[in-house]
C-alpha cells in the first residue's frame, strides 16, 4: 500500500509530495521542476528536499541575474490565495533596484 503526503517545507510555501517506496522515501517539490530526492527515512528525505530546493533557488537566482545584465530591478511576486482555487491574484512587490 502506498501512502502519499503533502507537506509544507517552509514559510515561503513550497509543497513537497512524498511517499515511501519499499525501503526508500521519495519526494518532489511541486512548484519547482526537477527538485526531487530520496532518503532512507522520512526525516532524511525532508532534509534532502530542503537542501535541493535551496540550491535550485540559488542557481535560478544567479542565472536570472546573469541573464538580466548589469541594470535590473528585482520584485517579489506574491500569490494571494483566494478561496476559489480557480481565481488567483498576483501581487507584485518592489524589492530592490540595481
Amino acid at each position: 500500500m502506498k501512502i502519499e503526503w503533502r507537506i509544507k517545507l517552509s514559510a515561503t510555501g513550497y509543497t513537497a509530495v512524498i511517499r515511501q517506496d519499499g525501503p526508500w522515501w521519495i519526494g518532489w517539490i511541486e512548484e519547482i521542476p526537477g527538485v526531487n530526492c530520496q532518503g532512507e527515512t522520512r526525516e532524511e528525505l525532508i532534509a534532502n528536499l530542503r537542501e535541493a530546493l535551496s540550491e535550485a533557488i540559488e542557481l535560478n537566482r544567479e542565472d536570472a541575474k546573469s541573464a538580466a545584465g548589469e541594470s535590473f530591478e528585482e520584485i517579489a511576486i506574491l500569490l494571494d490565495r483566494n478561496p476559489d482555487p480557480n481565481a488567483r491574484n498576483l501581487t507584485a512587490v518592489q524589492r530592490a533596484y540595481r
